[in-house]
C-alpha cells in the first residue's frame, strides 16, 4: 500500500469551528421560533377534538330525547355508557352534561388543550362557543 504525500494534508478541506457554530445557532433560532407555533397547533387540535365530542353528545342527547321524551345527565365516561351505540368519548376529553326539563347544557374541554371550555345549550342556539 502506498503512502500519501504529506503535502496532501495541507490542502484538506472541511468545516471550520465558526461555520459549525453559525449553523448550530441558526438551527437553534429556527427551532425556538417553530416550537411555540407547533404547541399552539397542537392545543388547537385537542380543542377541536373536544368540540367534536360536544357535537356528538348533542346529537346523542337529541336522539335519546326522541325515543324517551326526556334528556339525560352524564359526566365523562358515564356518557359512553348512557349512549353506547351513538357516542364514544375521545381520550383526554372532559365532558359534563346537565339535563333540564326543556333541554340540556353540555361543557367539554381537553386535558391537553388550551384550557378553554366549550359549551352547548340546547334551549338556546346550540353551540355557544369556547372561552
Amino acid at each position: 500500500m502506498q503512502k500519501l504525500p504529506k503535502t496532501l494534508h495541507l490542502y484538506q478541506t472541511g468545516f471550520t469551528m465558526i461555520e459549525l457554530l453559525v449553523t448550530m445557532s441558526i438551527v437553534g433560532i429556527l427551532s425556538a421560533i417553530a416550537f411555540p407555533v407547533f404547541a399552539q397547533y397542537r392545543n388547537n387540535g385537542f380543542d377541536a377534538q373536544a368540540k367534536a365530542d360536544l357535537r356528538h353528545i348533542a346529537m346523542a342527547e337529541e336522539a335519546y330525547f326522541i325515543d324517551n321524551n326526556t334528556y339525560k345527565s352524564c359526566s365523562g365516561k358515564t356518557c359512553e355508557n348512557a349512549f353506547p351505540s351513538v357516542f364514544a368519548l375521545s381520550n383526554g376529553v372532559l365532558l359534563q352534561v346537565t339535563a333540564t326539563t326543556t333541554g340540556f347544557i353540555a361543557t367539554a374541554s381537553h386535558s391537553k388543550g388550551s384550557g378553554t371550555s366549550c359549551t352547548w345549550d340546547s334551549s338556546k342556539e346550540g353551540f355557544l362557543g369556547c372561552g
